[in-house]
């Protein structure tokens, strides 16, 4: 991932932190979108929860790894305010706001032009393999069965409502794979398949061809 620095992230950042202190402490998040919240990738921040670097995961169950994480949504905003982390046990220290994630959003926020999904599409919609490169995948939300909602940062205020319901998680998948999956609306993969095509106009058949692919493995 390599959005950490957009202004849609300052944004539901600063939608989150505006939250009550008593929401944000109740409130729980997986790994996966704490990774989307904090812009790293999923193994990033594996690596660092097993290092034991912040920010903490209080909620880890038995030290399993994935979706069996959970983080505090109040930690999160902590973390990247450079605030104290108010978990007990922490050991996380106290930085400067100006080091911190949020502090460089707002440093570089107004010398960032033009729509995170569009320039994440436009470098990286034809590719199939994530292996390629980390940063090919990009985020998509997805209900509890596993059908995609839609890509994350189309607004801010959707990407919000995803982040926050408890029954959402986040998947991160090459463009390709992610229009191939099933989605909870059909005419939503759909739209955004053409938007995709505006940018690479060989998705629509990439997607078909790994959606052939996938069923001929079935």
């Amino acid at each position: 991932m390599s959005d950490a620095l957009s202004p849609e992230r300052l944004e539901l950042i600063e939608q989150i932190a505006g939250m009550s202190e008593a929401a944000q402490a109740m409130a729980r998040v997986p790994a996966a979108k704490a990774a989307l919240f904090l812009g790293y990738s999923t193994s990033q921040l594996a690596t660092m929860r097993n290092k034991g670097e912040p920010p903490p995961a209080p909620h880890a169950e038995g030290g399993k790894q994935g979706s069996d994480v959970m983080y505090l949504v109040r930690t999160l905003v902590e973390y990247v305010k450079g605030m104290p982390i108010s978990q007990i046990g922490a050991g996380a220290s106290v930085v400067v706001e100006k080091d911190t994630l949020h502090g460089k959003l707002k440093v570089i926020n107004n010398s960032i032009a033009g729509s995170r999904v569009t320039r994440h599409r436009m470098t990286w919609a034809a590719t199939v393999d994530p292996a390629i490169a980390e940063d090919a995948e990009f985020p998509f939300f997805v209900n509890e069965q596993g059908l995609v909602l839609g890509p994350a940062w189309q607004s801010v205020q959707q990407t919000f409502d995803w982040f926050m319901a408890p029954d959402t998680d986040v998947t991160f998948q090459t463009w390709v794979r992610g229009l191939a999956m099933v989605w909870v609306s059909e005419s939503d993969r759909v739209a955004v398949i053409n938007d995709c095509a505006r940018d690479v106009p060989e998705v629509p058949d990439l997607v078909t061809q790994f959606r052939k692919q996938q069923l001929a493995a079935i």
